[in-house]
């Protein structure tokens, strides 16, 4: 089976040990959002994708996010996805929740690319349900990963709509740790427990702006002003702000 798929074409993942359903998910559609639903103005594009996800018995098929998502902008190279955050259009792209095993789920979350994608790759990590908070196991799964081809029309729209970034800082960011798969895309690992997504201090990535659903990785996930995430204290797990 093809690890390529196309916008509405499901794909199911089997643990490798067992060969039992993990789950299916599938992208059934992928929009770029207008400026008037994005809170920031970090040049890039804002996509926001649906998703319906329909787990096994055993296990929880996780949704993706910025830890597990890369996207390819010219079919050679692969490069993590951003973080982004939906506002003002909440009614019309209904935020995606985490659904427990055996049980189905299906919504919206956005990202951001610093140029139009060609193809978004996804990489799911699937915590095994002995873990517990100290002690994180994933699962090994097959596929190891799917990339999803974006109709052309897409590409097109988003590339006329992206602003041009801006001249790279003298000193290079801090990055997540990330391990290579066979296909040789960059596989993201979880941030450790006390860090954000950039690797940074909880809340050095500006004013807290939201909570997010992020059960697999720690309790109370923040989304801070620069997209990236990290633990915060206002925040519940699931989501909600206290």
């Amino acid at each position: 089976m093809s690890n390529l798929l196309a916008v509405g074409q499901p794909v199911t993942f089997t643990r490798i040990d067992t060969g039992g359903k993990v789950g299916e998910i599938r992208f059934t559609a992928v929009k770029a959002l207008p400026a008037e639903c994005i809170a920031s103005s970090r040049p890039g594009v804002t996509l926001a994708i649906e998703v319906a996800i329909s787990n096994g018995p055993g296990e929880q098929l996780p949704v993706p996010d910025s830890y597990q998502m890369l996207y390819d902008d010219d079919g050679e190279t692969s490069s993590p996805v951003e973080t982004a955050s939906i506002y003002g259009c909440e009614s019309d792209f209904p935020q995606v929740k985490t659904a427990p095993p055996g049980q189905q789920t299906h919504g919206w979350f956005a990202v951001r690319t610093k140029v139009a994608p060609s193809q978004l790759i996804y990489t799911p990590m699937v915590g095994d349900q002995t873990s517990t908070a100290g002690n994180i196991k994933i699962l090994a799964v097959a596929p190891a990963m799917v990339m999803l081809s974006l109709p052309a029309q897409l590409t097109a729209e988003t590339a006329s709509a992206s602003p041009s970034a801006p001249a790279a800082a003298s000193s290079a960011p801090v990055v997540a740790p990330t391990t290579t798969t066979a296909a040789g895309h960059a596989m993201p690992v979880a941030p450790p427990t006390g860090l954000d997504s950039e690797g940074r201090p909880n809340g050095s990535g500006g004013r807290l702006v939201g909570c997010a659903d992020e059960l697999t990785y720690q309790p109370g996930t923040g989304v801070y002003e620069d997209g990236s995430r990290g633990f915060a204290a206002e925040c519940l797990p699931g989501g909600s702000l206290r």
